[in-house]
């Protein structure tokens, strides 16, 4: 199953429990992986011997581009109102731009840009 930022890991098993109930045993992350495991997959992965999914790693204005494009904003407006600085660039380019996506939202201060016409 996927597990979104803004949800607690206890959200995550009572949506795991739902559909299976008495039958799941646990639940639990596996890191780097943005999408639904096969069966095989699963069972790969709680052998331990699941390959690590590389995350991609953007130039960092690639990945403002990216992450501006997720937001509906210009990188420009993300960079002007504070919610990244020119490190953020350096420093979290690593991170997917879906995930920082929510973490911007999450912010009080976070208001979607004006749109032009």
């Amino acid at each position: 199953m996927r597990h979104f930022l803004e949800q607690t890991a206890a959200e995550d098993e009572q949506d795991a429990l739902r559909p299976h109930g008495a039958l799941l045993l646990s639940v639990v992350p596996v890191p780097g992986i943005e999408r639904v495991l096969t069966d095989k997959e699963i069972a790969k992965a709680l052998a331990g011997k699941l390959a690590k999914q590389p995350t991609p790693v953007m130039d960092g204005e690639d990945w403002l581009r990216c992450l501006a494009a997720h937001l509906g904003a210009s990188p420009e407006y993300l960079l002007k109102q504070g919610f990244l600085d020119k490190h953020d660039l350096v420093e979290q380019q690593h991170q997917l731009p879906k995930a920082v996506t929510c973490l911007i939202r999450s912010n009080p201060d976070w208001h979607a840009p004006p749109v032009d016409h």
